[in-house]
């Protein structure tokens, strides 16, 4: 159907832990991880090409990154007030 070809898409999660947490997540097609927390409202941003192990956390360095990546994340999960840090 896709001629052998690898199908890249943007994938989305939300984890809600009664009484303990409340995270969003959109891994992108090209290889960017953002896990954001609904409580805390920080972020976490992570590229999996070079870092799969999540160890280093490069959301103060790629401010630009983690603000369009949170918009995208709340418009996908319905946020009606999104709050960018």
């Amino acid at each position: 159907l896709m001629g052998g070809r690898a199908l890249a898409l943007d994938a989305y999660a939300e984890t809600s832990y009664l009484l303990q947490t409340s995270k969003l997540a959109l891994r992108a097609a090209d290889g960017w991880k953002l896990i954001y927390d609904l409580e805390g409202l920080s972020t976490e941003l992570y590229d999996l090409r070079s870092d799969p192990g999540e160890k280093h956390d490069l959301a103060a360095r790629e401010v630009g990154l983690v603000k369009d990546m949170t918009r995208r994340l709340l418009s996908w999960s319905g946020s009606s007030s999104p709050v960018l840090p």
